[in-house]
């Protein structure tokens, strides 16, 4: 930091010193100089060693090029600016202008005069051109750093469909969803945001679908973002989201293409955020999350009763435990006697409470699948399995909890899986109920449940509400929720997501 200083404080001395430099500083400090050895300075001042500078001459004229060591492709900055630029018939006295129309060969060629436009083209992998004696360059697309190519989808896969998910480049990312969506309506839309970060986000929605009141939303909600790094999506998420302080997102994510691409076709609006694969939807649903986008590729039974699954593994994971603490320590009446007899002698030696029991089983059990998840694959997944295998056989013949606890604890495990968007809320709603039902027993559980189902009604995702179509009820959609219908009867898209409601049979 202190040898950037010093370098700053030595380029203004050394531009004191220099004659004629009175009539040079009245110019915007923020716009170049016509001198390309101040231009030089004022480049270097920003940047350390991974600057590259190429002096060369352009005709009869000094000129520079510059770009970031491991930004910029080089071989097509040596094949497409350098080769063409060093041609020794070139005419002389020629202008920037000049250049960028009849010699350079590279597709995307600015001109600017600005220099912070110049220093984030350079940090984001292009090159810059100046000449001596014009104040201003030629920003050349030549992005060249290293990228992750297109994989599978390693946290939404399926049996069925495209393999295809999101990568870290953004342009990448917008080819995927072009591909799928052909149609010239398919707007993207650029900005960015951090001031350090300066991070390119996309918006994409579908001109003629998106509710354009919709997309000015999401346009102001990321004009508003302040910060310094958007180092991910997830920063973009809580800036945008209606509920910040609510268990559950109110914005959509995926890392499918063609998950991302149908909800475009319903009307929605997608936010892509450069150096992440994970895609932002918005409008959100809460039903959504329990729609998989293989239901889709299946025959409508089977996915519907997938979609049910799902719905009734959300309430085990959520209610299950609890459940299980209100009827052991309030409520045994409701167990069958035989079982109840089956359960207090597992129960009996046991030297601690059952909220306590369930407590340490259920911390236990966030403790390995965090532990899983940390460390490398292969370790990870042998520790997960083997680790719950053996504390919970240890656990349970040391005497410390008993059977029907590890089996509870464990059912709700695998259950917490099949709704991955939600199991961060699910997790900590669990710990809530079970200090309700341990607390006030099937009474706690019944208040805990009527404050959820009030806040989820409550909650909205950019003017649509979050429990639809459930509340309120909105009878067309009920063929796309927890059933779901022929594709030939879905005729419609979403109430209130779009005017151009029908899909099926052209626009009617």
């Amino acid at each position: 930091m202190l040898h950037d200083i010093f370098r700053k404080i030595g380029y203004l001395i050394r531009r004191s010193q220099q004659p004629g430099n009175a009539h040079e500083e009245a110019p915007d400090e923020r716009k170049l100089f016509e001198r390309l050895e101040l231009n030089k300075e004022r480049i270097q001042s920003y940047y350390g060693n991974d600057l590259v500078l190429r002096a060369c001459n352009v005709g009869s004229r000094a000129a520079l090029l510059c770009y970031i060591d491991g930004l910029a492709d080089e071989k097509f900055i040596g094949d497409f600016v350098l080769v063409p630029l060093l041609r020794p018939w070139l005419q002389q006295g020629m202008r920037l202008s000049h250049i960028k129309e009849h010699f350079l060969t590279a597709g995307d060629v600015k001109e600017t005069d600005a220099l912070p436009l110049l220093l984030g083209s350079l940090s984001a992998g292009d090159c810059a051109l100046l000449l001596d004696g014009e104040a201003g360059a030629l920003l050349i697309s030549s992005k060249g750093y290293a990228r992750r190519g297109v994989e599978d989808s390693t946290t939404e896969m399926t049996a069925r469909g495209p393999r295809e998910s999101f990568t870290e480049n953004m342009r990448t990312n917008t080819a995927l969803l072009r591909r799928r969506v052909k149609s010239p309506d398919l707007l993207f839309d650029l900005c960015s945001a951090g001031r350090y970060s300066k991070t390119d986000i996309t918006i994409a929605y579908i001109r003629g679908i998106a509710q354009e009141e919709t997309v000015a939303e999401v346009k102001r909600r990321l004009a508003k973002i302040d910060v310094d790094a958007v180092l991910e999506s997830g920063y973009v998420e809580q800036y945008v989201e209606d509920a910040p302080y609510s268990l559950f997102a109110t914005v959509g994510n995926s890392e499918r293409p063609d998950a991302v691409a149908a909800r475009l076709l319903e009307g929605r609006i997608a936010i892509l955020v450069d150096g992440t694969p994970f895609v932002l939807t918005v409008p959100c649903f809460f039903m959504e999350t329990f729609q998989g986008v293989e239901d889709y590729y299946a025959r409508p039974f089977f996915a519907t009763f997938l979609r049910v699954l799902r719905f009734a593994a959300a309430i085990v994971t959520v209610l299950l435990p609890a459940l299980y603490l209100s009827f052991t320590i309030f409520h045994q009446e409701i167990i069958p006697t035989k079982l109840l007899f089956s359960m207090v002698g597992a129960s009996a030696n046991i030297p601690f409470p059952e909220l306590l029991e369930m407590l340490l089983m259920s911390f236990t059990f966030e403790v390995l699948r965090e532990a899983g998840k940390r460390l490398p694959r292969a370790v990870g997944q042998s520790i997960s399995i083997v680790g719950a295998i053996i504390v919970g056989e240890a656990a349970v013949s040391a005497g410390l909890v008993s059977a029907p606890m590890v089996i509870v604890v464990s059912f709700t495990a695998v259950c917490s899986f099949m709704v991955p968007a939600h199991n961060d809320a699910f997790t900590l709603l669990r710990f809530i109920f079970i200090a309700a039902a341990g607390w006030m027993g099937g009474v706690g559980v019944l208040l805990c449940a009527l404050c959820l189902l009030a806040h989820l009604a409550s909650l909205e995702s950019f003017g649509q509400p979050y429990m639809a179509p459930f509340f309120p009820l909105r009878r067309g959609d009920l063929k796309d929720s927890l059933v779901r219908a022929p594709l030939h009867d879905m005729v419609a898209r979403p109430t209130g997501m779009t005017g151009n409601r029908r899909r099926v049979g052209g626009n009617k």
